[in-house]
Formats: C-alpha cells, sequence, structure tokens
C-alpha cells in the first residue's frame, strides 16, 4: 500500500477500517452496542481512532493513511535518489516513466501540502516523516471529538488526558500484572468512554429518588461506582498493599496503616526515610487517595492535574501536626479511578527507585526500570480494583433495590 496509487487500495483500507470498527464493537461493546444509539456509535468510533496520546483508543484508521504512506515512500525515495542510491535511482526512473503514478503521487502530495497548511512547501515536505504529515489527520479526530462529545462522554475523553489516566489501554499485557480479565477491560474502556450507564445497566436498577442504595450518596450516573463508599475502601486498602510490597521490593522496611495516638486515622505507610532532606524530618508518612476521575454532576470539564494537587494538599493538611511530632514528611499518593497520578506520586515513585538502586535491589541497565514497573502495576491494580469494587457497589444497590440485604 505504500507504493501503489492510492485509488488503487483506498476501499480496500475502508474495508479494513470497518472490520476493526465492528470487531472492536462486538468484543469490547459487547451486547450492548444494539442498546447504543447510532450518535453514540459514531462518537465511540472517533474516540476509537484517536490516538493514546490524545485520549483515544489507537486503533487508527488505515484508509486516514494510505494516500501518506504513498507520498511519504516517494519523497523518500527522491530523498536517497538525490543522495546517489542506485536502487531509489531506478525507482525514480520508473515512476518518472509512468504518467499515471506521477500524476496520482503529484495529485496525493498537492492534496498532503494544503492539509498541512501555507507553511509548507514541497521543500520542507521532503523534510517530514509520515508521522509528521499524518498531524493534520490527527488533530482533526481531536477536533470532531470536541464537537460531537458531550455530557460524560466529553468530561472522560479530558480525564484520559493525564499522566497515567491511560496506561491500562495503552501498555501490553505481557506480565501477569499487566494483565486484566476481560470484565476489567471492557469496565476500564466503558469508563474512559464515559458509557458506564450501559454496562453497568443501572436504566433498569434507578431508585426512585435516583441515590446510591449501597452508600446513600444522591443524584448518581453509573460514573458513581467507580469510587462508590460502600467499597472505595477496600480498593484504597488493595492499592496501598502493593504501594507497600514496591517498598519491601525497595529494601525498605514499612509499616501499614499506622495508628496515630489519640485519633480516629491512620497513616498508610511509615518508614524511614533512605535519603532523608534535613536531619529533623527523618520518616516519611505515605498516605494515597484515589479520587473520582470527573464528576457527573459538575458542568465543567475536569481539570486533573487541580483535582489531584487539591487531593494532595488535602492530604498534608490532614496529617501536619502528626508529621511534625513524629519528625516525618508527608508524602500524598494521588490518583484518580482512571490511574491518573499526581506530580506527588510520580516524585515518590523516584525515589523509591533511587533507594532499591542504592540498596542494590534495582540494576539500572539490566533491569526495566523500577519506577515504570511499578507505575504500571499500581494503574493496573486500580484498573482491577476499580471494575471489582463497582460490581460489589452495584450488587449492594441491587439487593437493596430488590427490598434485600445482604450479610454484610
Amino acid at each position: 500500500m505504500t507504493v501503489l496509487p492510492p485509488e488503487e487500495t483506498l476501499q480496500f483500507a475502508e474495508d479494513i477500517d470497518e472490520v476493526t470498527t465492528d470487531t472492536f464493537n462486538r468484543s469490547v461493546i459487547g451486547t450492548q452496542q444494539h442498546q447504543i444509539d447510532d450518535q453514540t456509535l459514531a462518537a465511540i468510533e472517533i474516540r476509537t481512532r484517536m490516538r493514546l496520546r490524545d485520549g483515544g483508543f489507537g486503533i487508527l484508521s488505515l484508509k486516514d493513511r494510505v494516500p501518506f504512506a504513498v507520498v511519504s515512500t516517494a519523497v523518500k525515495i527522491r530523498n536517497d535518489a538525490d543522495d546517489g542510491d542506485p536502487k531509489s535511482k531506478r525507482a525514480m526512473d520508473a515512476i518518472e516513466s509512468a504518467p499515471t503514478m506521477l500524476e496520482s503521487i503529484q495529485q496525493w502530495t498537492d492534496d498532503a501540502l494544503s492539509r498541512l497548511g501555507n507553511k509548507h512547501n514541497l521543500a520542507t515536505l521532503r523534510k517530514m516523516s509520515m508521522a509528521e504529515m499524518l498531524q493534520p489527520v490527527y488533530q482533526q479526530y481531536v477536533q470532531n471529538a470536541r464537537d460531537h462529545l458531550d455530557g460524560e462522554m466529553l468530561q472522560a475523553w479530558a480525564a484520559t488526558q493525564h499522566a497515567g489516566a491511560n496506561d491500562v489501554i495503552a501498555i501490553a499485557p505481557n506480565r501477569e500484572e499487566s494483565t486484566l480479565t476481560d470484565y476489567e477491560l471492557r469496565y476500564a474502556i466503558y469508563q474512559r468512554l464515559g458509557l458506564l450507564g450501559h454496562l453497568l445497566e443501572l436504566d433498569r436498577l434507578n431508585s426512585p429518588n435516583g441515590s446510591c442504595l449501597a452508600c446513600n450518596k444522591p443524584n448518581i450516573t453509573a460514573a458513581h461506582f467507580s469510587n462508590c463508599g460502600h467499597s472505595c475502601k477496600e480498593k484504597h486498602d488493595r492499592v496501598v498493599r502493593l504501594c507497600h510490597e514496591m517498598l519491601e521490593t525497595a529494601g525498605v522496611n514499612a509499616r501499614v496503616e499506622l495508628q496515630v495516638p489519640n485519633a480516629q486515622r491512620k497513616i498508610d505507610l511509615f518508614y524511614q526515610d533512605p535519603k532523608p532532606d534535613s536531619i529533623n524530618i527523618k520518616n516519611v508518612m505515605a498516605d494515597v487517595t484515589i479520587i473520582q476521575a470527573y464528576s457527573p454532576d459538575h458542568l465543567t470539564l475536569p481539570d486533573t492535574t487541580r483535582l489531584l494537587n487539591t487531593a494532595s494538599r488535602a492530604k498534608t493538611n490532614k496529617y501536619r501536626t502528626d508529621a511534625a511530632n513524629w519528625r516525618a514528611r508527608v508524602q500524598p499518593l494521588s490518583y484518580t479511578t482512571f490511574g491518573a497520578i499526581s506530580k506527588d506520586a510520580r516524585d515518590w515513585l523516584d525515589s523509591v527507585e533511587q533507594a532499591a538502586i542504592a540498596g542494590a535491589q534495582y540494576f539500572p541497565g539490566i533491569d526495566r526500570r523500577f519506577r515504570v514497573v511499578w507505575r504500571e502495576n499500581i494503574s493496573f491494580e486500580i484498573a482491577r480494583q476499580t471494575a471489582a469494587m463497582a460490581q460489589k457497589g452495584i450488587e449492594k444497590h441491587a439487593y437493596k433495590l430488590a427490598g434485600f440485604e445482604d450479610s454484610e
């Protein structure tokens, strides 16, 4: 497809795109696709075709790339021929001796230049990679998302555009820790599409007053169950245990859920700082918080950085006095239910990695990057526990809606 004229391959590329769309809908959206209207399915396809870095699912359109592949190949042949490569010279001679192919390449080159705008010409095009040529196509998908997504779908898309929020979609399942079950993956995708109502079938489980019967929160949507008060503590505790495992792997001994004297609160992780900034502050009090990625009852789009910073400040303020009493610094570890990670948590991962190096528990250049592995582990654990605890919350809600109480 990189050498044939696009007019000969565009229909084939379009057919492939239809197959990938159908496969995604059948395998991931599942039977719920029959309950989703055409407008929403079109919005899903926009997200599907977007790059991962833009908050999409990275299943890029082949039809979009065909013309640029031909132009990119022609540009490379021309550049290599000018550099004296004999094979490229022969290929260039063949193209120039075939008027139809030459005309086709010229047509698609002109089209590429028109999409790139007035600041580019043939000379600058010859210096560009195919990925650079495709930038206008990628930007158009982003614009389409802005124009066609609304409500929770728009909020969920905005919430994916922060470091860590799309890890479970982007990272290959080549380790046990980075593998999700079918349900967990479907939950993560529906969550990021803003369509959990279809997966959890909340329409048939609406309470008379619209509240969550598992935790009594009023005016809920399905997104609520990603952080339902009924089960969010269990999710939090499992993530804390994983963070404790990371510290132990790095050779740092830590205490879990240390009770604050004369207070109704516990510190998730307490340990001696391997590299204290001050001789007067020798310990670390690390505390995990997992916040909702977006709030459907708010009309504004989520500012994930601000939400995470606010959560971190709240943790710091909560434990400020305790930290002073115990000669410790507060280390907030803030995440969203999408796995978006705060700057504080990223800095903490760096510090634990340095401790692992100092303790000869991690060898750079031999082992895979410590902080990357554990950032992925935490992202996937949040995804697993979010799906599992949402199921618990919706089941509790359903029990109470039916007039029953479970054994809890």
